[in-house]
């Protein structure tokens, strides 16, 4: 993986994702990671950047330009929330979304499945649907749908 040179410490650092050996003054990592396995890993609270770094997840107490602007997030009163106020932070993701988008393109989806198939088409998509959303096996779908 890759490696920045920190100028204070006078040595490089594992960026996230980068092979690490802190116990027997091996490569270290940088500022908010730790060593977990022989892999730079975030620490708690913080999450990795496009740039393999790590900053404040949501939720987190924090100060100008410390939250991960990459997963939506900005420093509002203190905390790391979404940029935008309309936009829901998901726990699973890690990272903001617009709920209004969601909910469109399921609509857009529908209408499209509705007016350009075939009966047996929409049958099947829309027992595939859940699927798709949850990755369950098919025949648990229709299991759950039918009884």
């Amino acid at each position: 993986m890759h490696r920045i040179y920190d100028h204070q410490r006078s040595m490089c650092l594992g960026l996230v994702g980068s092979i690490c050996d802190d116990k027997r003054g091996g490569l270290k990592c940088i500022k908010n990671a730790e060593c977990d396995e022989g892999r730079c890993v975030c620490r708690e609270g913080y999450s990795v950047t496009s740039k393999l770094m790590c900053h404040l997840s949501h939720g987190e107490a924090c100060g100008p330009f410390q939250c991960n602007i990459d997963r939506g997030l900005a420093c509002k009163s203190g905390m790391c929330q979404c940029l935008d106020g309309s936009y829901t932070y998901s726990a699973v993701s890690r990272k903001c979304f617009d709920p209004e988008s969601v909910v469109a393109n399921l609509i857009r989806w529908l209408g499209q499945t509705l007016f350009r198939n075939s009966v047996s088409q929409i049958v099947s998509n829309v027992l595939d649907f859940p699927r798709k959303i949850f990755m369950l096996p098919k025949r648990l779908v229709v299991r759950l749908l039918i009884g």
